[in-house]
């Protein structure tokens, strides 16, 4: 009797989770945005859980038949230096770096890739790696304290950690510069040519929008995407024209800016007349109904 809900492990967050409900003799599985391959922060799905009893309903996304079947999968190693390397060939030509990423999933599996890049290659001096997000320090921070949910290779190098290493932890990101504000992210150390991870994937609003708004001016920079983005449940292929498409634009200026301003006093002024004809015909019903009650008290 009674319902049974349990959560494993579903890979691809920290934290994540699939979740399993038993009740009556039915075993229901919610498995939704899992990953079966273990990454740099976050182990695989708990798929072993299970073991060999049967699933009455399963319950998923199909976001992987979004893949090329006839495509295999390519090795993490081999993506992660295809990364950086797409990184570094636009800094060294002097031009900056924006990766949109989703602040809950990719930020941190791609800013521990970074950071091992800057930290191997000494790339700080002369590069400047920036996590920029309004809860930047408050995610990483977050995340740091979830050791226990994160992959064993993390988990090994920090229980087998000696006491002079011990003050590094795995999450660290030394060679990361966490900003909460656009302005913090591009402003400080304005002279350095700047990789910066910024939220959301998509760009249609948040601190990716704006920095990507400033980026687009100069053809030197590369905007960077690394997730596969959806509205909906349609995939996006061309993300820049989708946040181009959803109000991604430059401010009005001159006569554009003088044009928009007249069409919003023109819409304003119309509304103010419209506001008064319905006020006035609620009064006029009002006194209708008062006289005709007036009528029948006298009657």
């Amino acid at each position: 009797a009674g319902m049974v809900i349990t959560a494993h492990r579903a890979g691809y967050s920290v934290g994540g989770a699939m979740w399993r409900v038993r009740s009556a003799g039915e075993d229901v599985l919610y498995c939704v945005d899992a990953r079966h391959a273990a990454e740099r922060h976050a182990p695989a799905a708990a798929i072993e859980s299970f073991g060999a009893q049967r699933t009455s309903v399963v319950i998923t996304d199909a976001r992987a038949l979004d893949r090329d079947p006839g495509v295999p999968s390519r090795p993490r190693a081999a993506v992660e230096r295809e990364l950086v390397e797409a990184v570094l060939r636009t800094l060294r030509a002097g031009g900056n770096v924006l990766v949109p990423v989703d602040a809950t999933t990719r930020l941190i599996e791609v800013a521990l890739i970074l950071d091992e890049a800057w930290r191997e290659q000494t790339l700080g001096g002369a590069y400047d790696l920036v996590l920029a997000h309004a809860m930047a320090r408050n995610v990483v921070e977050l995340a740091r304290c979830q050791l226990e949910y994160m992959s064993p290779a993390v988990q090994r190098d920090f229980d087998t950690a000696t006491t002079a290493k011990r003050a590094r932890h795995p999450l660290a990101l030394s060679e990361v510069r966490v900003a909460t504000t656009v302005d913090e992210a591009l402003n400080a150390n304005a002279d350095s040519p700047k990789c910066v991870l910024a939220s959301r994937a998509e760009m249609d609003y948040g601190a990716a929008a704006s920095i990507a708004r400033s980026f687009a001016a100069d053809s030197s920079n590369l905007i960077l995407s690394v997730s596969r983005v959806y509205h909906g449940s349609d995939p996006i292929v061309d993300v820049a024209h989708f946040a181009w498409s959803r109000g991604f634009v430059s401010p009005l200026m001159g006569a554009e800016l003088e044009e928009y301003e007249k069409t919003r006093e023109l819409e304003k002024a119309q509304k103010a007349k419209d506001d008064e004809k319905r006020q006035r015909a609620l009064n006029l019903a009002s006194d209708l109904i008062r006289f005709e009650d007036d009528e029948e008290e006298a009657a």
